[in-house]
């Protein structure tokens, strides 16, 4: 199956999409990706999202979800795609207590006639977990069994531990990670 992810991390610097070539008991295989930056009105409105009112938050719910559409286009080009995985915008989390990512997927599945799924961190949460972080199942997948250790050095850090079976597997945030390296790029160069 060819799938595409989406994704928008911390910082809101942008989406960056990944077509993938996904086969059951063999290894994946990256076909394209692309980052496309957020507009600077948009990017403004999703890092001032935390104190937006409910108009605005719904507002920028639909602006964001059709950038994430444009961007999905963009990405398949001519491609038959499978499925598409959009985690959003994470606009608030309170690990394993509620969270919010913002970019209507119905916008994206309209936009390429592709089955979308989306809200990965809130199912985490209603299944018992703290919805953050996302990678540790693709680790096992991965790395379970091999004594590797990943590290995701996004806008917060996380550490996922795969064991030999699923259920031993551990995965946990350790801490900011690019937020503050963007941040001290800012304050120093006025670039992100």
């Amino acid at each position: 199956m060819i799938a595409l992810g989406l994704m928008s991390g911390t910082s809101a610097d942008g989406v960056s999409a990944a077509v993938v070539d996904i086969r059951p008991r063999r290894a994946m295989r990256l076909l394209s990706h692309l980052t496309v930056p957020y507009p600077k009105a948009l990017r403004e409105r999703v890092l001032g999202a935390r104190d937006a009112r409910t108009p605005e938050l719904s507002s920028l719910h639909a602006d964001v979800g059709r950038f994430f559409a444009r961007v999905a286009v963009k990405a398949i080009g001519r491609r038959k795609i499978g499925v598409v995985g959009s985690h959003g915008q994470t606009v608030w989390h309170a690990p394993g207590k509620h969270t919010l990512q913002i970019g209507e997927a119905a916008f994206i599945a309209e936009a390429t006639g592709v089955t979308t799924v989306c809200d990965f961190r809130a199912a985490d949460i209603a299944a018992g977990g703290q919805g953050a972080p996302l990678v540790p199942y693709l680790d096992w997948v991965l790395f379970g069994g091999t004594g590797i250790i990943t590290l995701n050095l996004g806008g917060l850090a996380n550490v996922t531990i795969p064991g030999r079976r699923l259920h031993d597997t551990l995965g946990f945030d350790t801490g900011p990670g690019n937020c503050l390296i963007d941040e001290a790029m800012r304050a120093a160069y006025g670039k992100p």
